[in-house]
């Protein structure tokens, strides 16, 4: 499967990108609810680099939204593999995750572990074993039960991908949830 963006004219892909970070800050839901919804577009307009370093960061910090806009957010952070380089940068997208895997509405959680899936999914093989399985882990170890549950929806896909050594330390924290 290749991982290329389409280029368009980097002039109006930069307007159209300062105009949806407005919208993703304005201060009626409706405006960052739209622009939630145009997370590919602004990526695109970025690029890679800066989508990495600029607006994955941006979605990290946004984690206090209406739960609504949280539930796009978390549906569209694992649609843009393509868009911050492709399987070797994908992990990236798991910081925002992460946190949107703790948020308290159950929707939100359950389509940040589909995003993680789908990312767990495209991610290089090495990456699994040095952020997939931690990924699950931290969730794994919170005190809260809605973490622990959340972390159940990964163990069969980061156990697919892992190694026999791997698979035996994913089996154990699943275990360890389990009693």
């Amino acid at each position: 499967m290749a991982y290329s963006v389409p280029v368009n004219d980097p002039g109006e892909d930069l307007f159209q990108f300062a105009q949806l970070i407005d919208q993703l800050k304005h201060e009626d839901a409706q405006f960052r609810l739209s622009a939630s919804k145009s997370l590919e577009g602004i990526a695109r307009a970025l690029g890679p680099e800066r989508t990495c370093n600029e607006l994955v960061p941006f979605l990290s910090a946004m984690t206090d939204d209406e739960d609504e806009i949280l539930y796009v957010i978390a549906g569209k952070l694992g649609e843009l593999v393509s868009y911050v380089g492709g399987p070797e940068k994908s992990y990236v997208i798991f910081e925002p995750l992460e946190k949107l895997a703790r948020v308290e509405d159950v929707s939100v959680r359950e389509m940040a572990a589909s995003s993680i899936n789908t990312i767990i999914q495209n991610v290089i093989d090495t990456h699994v074993v040095e952020h997939c399985v931690p990924l699950v882990k931290r969730l794994a170890m919170q005190d809260s039960h809605t973490c622990r549950a959340i972390s159940c929806d990964l163990f069969e896909s980061i156990y697919k991908r892992s190694g026999n050594t791997m698979q035996n330390t994913i089996l154990s924290i699943f275990l360890g949830l389990c009693s």
